[in-house]
């Protein structure tokens, strides 16, 4: 499987932006001191996703959304660096869905796909793909997706088993879908969340494949974002689905 990768300088190397070398794979990129990330865009996999780009009367051709959006790359690429300076085990990937209005705008865009477990990063992508500018749709408005994935610029987090995690968000997860949803409104909600020490949530990430949650992603990530988990020796990382 073909993949491309984007290195990220760490900031002792003083690097503003990736070397002019051959890329090099995750695993080499961790181990290197200079390296504090590593973001892996797998083409085979977006070939397939993009490589029917359309909405119920709108479409893009492929070659036109890989020209607009891999130019775009160091500043997704950006988006993780700046994170990953404070959360060392920033990990995992994401997949954007982006609607393009019929004039070449983005007129919506979040994670539908996502265990990156970090909502600030996850919403500077969002921006990112939001401030990005189209070819028109061909007869109408279309629906591009588009995958990410990043590496640890540090030690990999441990991972939890969604079981571990279960009864916590059986209780809790409850009371969030009575604070975050309307009444008569349902819909699931993917979470991923790094946890921490005496059970503290160190970050947390939402995604959802229903449009019409979008609005309640931030409120359930401030809610997961006050739970207890389980107490761990070193910072570990679970994903979920909470159940509205």
């Amino acid at each position: 499987m073909k993949r491309a990768f984007f290195a990220l300088c760490a900031l002792i190397t003083g690097c503003a932006s990736a070397p002019a070398t051959p890329p090099v794979s995750a695993t080499s990129a961790a181990r290197s001191e200079t390296a504090a990330a590593v973001v892996a865009i797998d083409e085979e996999e977006r070939e397939q996703r993009t490589m029917r780009i359309e909405g119920l009367t709108g479409s893009l051709p492929m070659q036109e959304v890989r020209r607009v959006l891999e130019p775009r790359s160091p500043v997704f690429a950006e988006c993780f660096l700046a994170r990953s300076r404070r959360l060392s085990q920033l990990s995992g990937g994401v997949r954007l869905f982006i609607r393009v209005a019929t004039d070449g705008s983005v007129e919506r865009a979040f994670p539908e796909d996502s265990t990156l477990g970090d909502r600030e990063t996850e919403r500077c992508l969002t921006d990112v793909a939001r401030d990005t500018r189209f070819p028109r749709p061909r007869g109408g408005a279309a629906e591009v997706r588009w995958p990410l994935h990043i590496d640890p610029a540090g030690r990999h987090p441990e991972t939890w088993d969604e079981g571990r995690v279960a009864r916590i968000v059986e209780r809790r997860g409850a009371d969030a879908m009575a604070q975050c949803l309307p009444a008569g409104q349902h819909g699931d909600f993917q979470v991923t969340a790094y946890v921490r020490g005496s059970g503290r949530v160190l970050a947390a990430g939402v995604a959802v494949t229903d449009e019409a949650l979008v609005d309640a992603i931030d409120c359930v990530h401030h809610a997961v974002g006050r739970w207890r988990m389980p107490p761990t020796r070193r910072t570990a990382k679970v994903t979920f689905v909470i159940h509205g």
